[in-house]
């Protein structure tokens, strides 16, 4: 919990308005990259997974410190481990590919955009 506290508190910081604060350049700069290194991606769905994204690495890193912080147990390889593991999934969330049924709901051939 203390790293949410931290990260987020007395900020008005939001996903999608990282410019916002000067200590989120950072982030800024990861979704450019990520934007970029997508461009094939249609643009709502960008926007979906940078905030699936960075809602995935702040619960992961918050749950981490939250184990640690109850006194969990962890191994001397945890932490890289760990750390390996989050980098490998969240290039599997921002890769993944568009299903035929997200694309169509993207082109607006069907209903549910409601």
């Amino acid at each position: 919990m203390r790293f949410a506290a931290q990260a987020l508190g007395g900020t008005t910081a939001s996903v999608t308005d990282l410019d916002a604060q000067r200590w989120t350049a950072g982030a800024t700069e990861i979704e450019r990259r990520l934007r970029a290194g997508l461009s094939g991606l249609p643009p709502r769905t960008l926007a979906h997974r940078w905030v699936f994204l960075v809602g995935f690495v702040l619960h992961a890193l918050t749950d981490r410190e939250a184990f640690i912080a109850s006194g969990g147990a962890e191994r001397p390889d945890d932490r890289d481990s760990f750390l390996a593991d989050l980098v490998d999934a969240s290039v599997a969330l921002v890769t993944a590919p568009v299903s035929d049924g997200t694309a169509e709901l993207l082109r607006g051939n069907r209903c549910g955009n409601r």
